[in-house]
């Protein structure tokens, strides 16, 4: 199955959810149960709670200013403790989910021959906010240029080729959600698209990348 696919090549795989989102953790945990992903709970901060205070992180302390939604910090600090856990680890990638991932659950034929990876990556985003339903029999990697294909992308592989630059941008607060994989294209870094894709969000949101380079 998919999930052990994963789970083998990638390494642990990460859920931020927060402690009263029940539902969509049900949910998650649901669609990894039919494709047989391990994964490890960390309980999302909830931005809302925080505002103007400092935090420590490893490096010394800094100040949050929160955008319109203190959520998206909260789920970027969270996703910062889990880049920083997987670095004192030394592990060599981990995969990083959203709550709202659904698994497509036409990839049960895949194995670990049809499912090679690029020789070299940095990111692999396993689905974009549009559901591809396909019948193909091998996965395809599209490496990706341009900053807006990086939307809804909320569930990666991550290499340590870029642990420490992602935890700096993390933890710098500049830039939230798929824009930091945005910045990413943008600086020519091994970002890869899944095609046909392996997972996808519930619903349509309002990806966050079009708060950064939405032009209107």
């Amino acid at each position: 199955m998919i999930g052990k696919i994963l789970n083998k090549r990638f390494g642990t795989a990460y859920v931020k959810n927060l402690h009263n989102s029940k539902d969509r953790m049900a949910s998650f945990e649901n669609t990894c149960k039919s494709v047989y992903l391990e994964y490890n709970r960390v309980e999302a901060i909830d931005g809302t709670k925080f505002i103007d205070q400092d935090y420590s992180f490893q490096h010394g302390q800094f100040n949050i200013t929160y955008p319109s939604s203190a959520g998206f910090w909260g789920n970027q600090i969270t996703s910062a403790f889990i880049t920083m856990q997987e670095i004192s680890i030394n592990s060599d990638s981990f995969m990083l989910f959203d709550d709202d991932c659904v698994f497509n659950q036409n990839f049960s034929h895949l194995t670990t021959e049809n499912f090679n990876i690029p020789d070299e990556w940095d990111i692999i985003i396993l689905g974009g906010i549009n559901k591809q339903i396909s019948d193909k029999q091998n996965i395809e990697y599209r490496k990706l240029s341009d900053p807006y294909d990086a939307a809804g992308s909320h569930g990666l592989c991550i290499n340590s080729t870029v642990y420490m630059e992602l935890y700096n941008m993390q933890i710098g607060l500049e830039i939230w959600g798929d824009g930091i994989i945005a910045s990413f294209i943008e600086k020519g870094k091994l970002v890869y698209m899944v095609e046909p894709h392996i997972v996808y969000q519930d619903r349509e949101l309002y990806s966050d990348i079009n708060k950064i380079y939405h032009k209107e």
